[in-house]
C-alpha cells in the first residue's frame, strides 16, 4: 500500500521514508515550503508573526484514506466537481499528540465538533494551528465541518 499511496503524496514529502508517520520541523531550514506555509498561516490568522514553528506531518495512512474518499465521491457523484484545499483549526497544545495520532478526532481534542476554516483566531503559547487538506464542494468554501476523518488529513502544525 505504501508504494501506491506515496505516488500521490504532495511533492514536498520525503519519499524515502517507509514509516506510517513522520514529522519534519521546517523551521530551521526557512526554505520555500516554510515561507509559503508561514505566509498562509499569517494570512489565515490576520497576523505577521515572523518566527512561527512549522512542522510538516507525513501520515501515509491518513493520506491514503483521504485519496480513497476522493475517488469514492467522484464515483458516487458523476458530473460533480470536488476540490482540494487548505483550511485551519486551532486546538489546545495539550492535545496535539492525540490529534496527530488520531487525525484530529474531535472527541480526543475536547472539541464539540471539527470546523475547518479559511480564517482562524491568532494562536498563543497554549494553542496550535493545525493545517489540513480537505475535500471541498466549491473552491472558495470558507468553512467545512467534516462528517468523517477521511475527508481531510493533517499537513502541518504551527506553534509560536
Amino acid at each position: 500500500m505504501y508504494s501506491e499511496v506515496i505516488k500521490y503524496s504532495p511533492i514536498t514529502w520525503d519519499r524515502n521514508q517507509s514509516v506510517t508517520r513522520m514529522d519534519y520541523d521546517l523551521t530551521a531550514y526557512k526554505n520555500e515550503e516554510y515561507k509559503q506555509i508561514a505566509y498562509e498561516a499569517n494570512v489565515a490568522m490576520d497576523t505577521e508573526h515572523s518566527n512561527l514553528k512549522v512542522v510538516r506531518v507525513q501520515n501515509i495512512h491518513d493520506l491514503g484514506q483521504f485519496l480513497i474518499k476522493q475517488q469514492k465521491l467522484l464515483v458516487e457523484s458523476p458530473g460533480q466537481t470536488f476540490y482540494q484545499g487548505r483550511r485551519y483549526v486551532v486546538i489546545s497544545q495539550n492535545c496535539l499528540s492525540e490529534a496527530l495520532e488520531y487525525n484530529l478526532d474531535h472527541r480526543r481534542c475536547r472539541l464539540s465538533q471539527l470546523e475547518f476554516k479559511k480564517s482562524v483566531p491568532q494562536i498563543n503559547q497554549n494553542n496550535v494551528l493545525v493545517v489540513v487538506q480537505v475535500i471541498l464542494k466549491t473552491q472558495n468554501q470558507d468553512y467545512i465541518g467534516p462528517e468523517y476523518s477521511d475527508e481531510y488529513y493533517i499537513e502541518y502544525f504551527i506553534t509560536l
